[in-house]
């Protein structure tokens, strides 16, 4: 009997000492790793988003019956931003999403070559038009706003001839 006291007092007594140590959970501290998931969520979603509003903008500037090469990367990139976007909303984000955002960031190259391309047709439109204008004895054979976008991607220039 007095072992079965001294076991039950033991017992007691360590019980009692974990219960003045036991502090349960605070709502803060349990939902902070789900509200640090769902806000690193929401920021891979904003950031594809992103990318693709950037990657449409270019679309207003290229045909895809005029500009075949341009159209085919800018659909390639933006169906991969897409993908992306609905595989995030679809499974959550896991640990090789950052990994795949940041390399669809490196492959906005693709759009920036593309509106680079315009932007040099345009370029050498002006001066061309300019250069007609100036004096009424030159000609040229072709006008570069003729030309595809895609003549002028990756730093090609189609050549103009011109007389005098």
């Amino acid at each position: 009997m007095k072992k079965v006291t001294i076991l039950i007092f033991f017992v007691l007594s360590v019980l009692q000492t974990n219960a003045q140590r036991f502090r349960p959970f605070s709502y803060d501290e349990l939902a902070a790793p789900a509200i640090a998931a769902q806000r690193y969520h929401n920021q891979c979603c904003q950031y594809l988003i992103q990318l693709m509003e950037s990657a449409q903008e270019i679309e207003a500037y290229i045909s895809k019956a005029k500009d075949p090469i341009c159209w085919s990367r800018y659909c390639n990139y933006y169906n991969s931003v897409v993908d992306e976007y609905n595989s995030i909303n679809k499974n959550g984000v896991d640990r090789g999403t950052e990994q795949r955002i940041s390399n669809l960031k490196t492959k906005f190259s693709v759009i920036n070559a593309i509106m680079s391309a315009y932007n040099r047709r345009s370029d050498m439109a002006n001066d061309q038009y300019r250069r007609l204008q100036s004096s009424p004895n030159i000609r040229c054979d072709k006008f570069y706003m003729d030309f595809s976008v895609d003549a002028f991607l990756d730093g090609k220039t189609p050549r103009v001839n011109y007389t005098y």
